[in-house]
């Protein structure tokens, strides 16, 4: 991907950047607990500019699948050490969140939601959902949906072997209507009501959530 996006860039330099990359494994939720209680110094020791953690719920759905309150307790634990790194080091910490389904008490109806809950979803200072466009699918979007300093957006995408990169798509009809400009914060939003009635009919997404972006929303 880097050698798509950055053509011009030699083999040694694109070997520096891999090597600059690292990765550590956890199979318990201990574990997992006793790292990011480290996080600071790796962060520091490493140079880091972006932490990703992929993901919580899958540790968390295997340990505390039938234990709502100790679940609560670890992930709120969890978070103020992911924003106190984020706060002190000055990085953004990215974690991946899966989906599951759940039924709707009157109506029976399955719908899709974030796996982790009221919980994590009251932690996270920004939330990024990731969609397929309904019709075939083939289109991707990306919508903000909870945010301090952005408004609701959505942002057609597209994934290429230079990575993701950002569509120019106005007037498209696959995402319910046309992207319109925002001269209050500069940036394309849709009418809310369209892009809730777009986002009900979606067959797959995966939520991404900034667990913190920068040091300013902590002080």
């Amino acid at each position: 991907m880097v050698q798509h996006r950055f053509p011009d860039t030699d083999l040694q330099a694109l070997k520096q950047i891999a090597t600059a990359v690292r990765v550590v494994f956890t199979t318990t939720c201990d574990e997992l607990r006793d790292i990011l209680e480290q996080l600071e110094v790796l962060v520091c020791d490493a140079n880091a500019g972006l932490v990703i953690i992929d993901s919580i719920a899958y540790l968390t759905r295997k340990e505390f699948a039938l234990d709502n309150i100790r679940k609560a307790d670890y992930l709120s634990t969890l978070a103020s050490l992911l924003k106190r790194t984020a706060t002190r080091s000055s990085i953004p910490v990215l974690v991946t969140n899966q989906i599951t389904t759940r039924f709707d008490e009157v109506t029976a109806e399955a719908y899709v939601t974030a796996a982790l809950g009221n919980t994590w979803a009251h932690s996270v200072n920004i939330r990024l959902a990731l969609h397929f466009a309904p019709g075939d699918g083939a289109g991707r979007l990306l919508s903000i949906s909870k945010s301090p300093t952005a408004p609701y957006q959505i942002i057609p995408y597209q994934i290429t072997q230079a990575g993701p990169i950002e569509l120019d798509v106005a007037g498209d009809q696959a995402i319910g209507g046309r992207l319109a400009e925002s001269s209050a914060h500069g940036a394309r939003i849709l009418n809310r009501n369209m892009a809730d009635q777009a986002f009900s009919t979606y067959s797959g997404q995966h939520e991404a959530v900034l667990a913190a972006q920068s040091a300013q929303y902590y002080y």
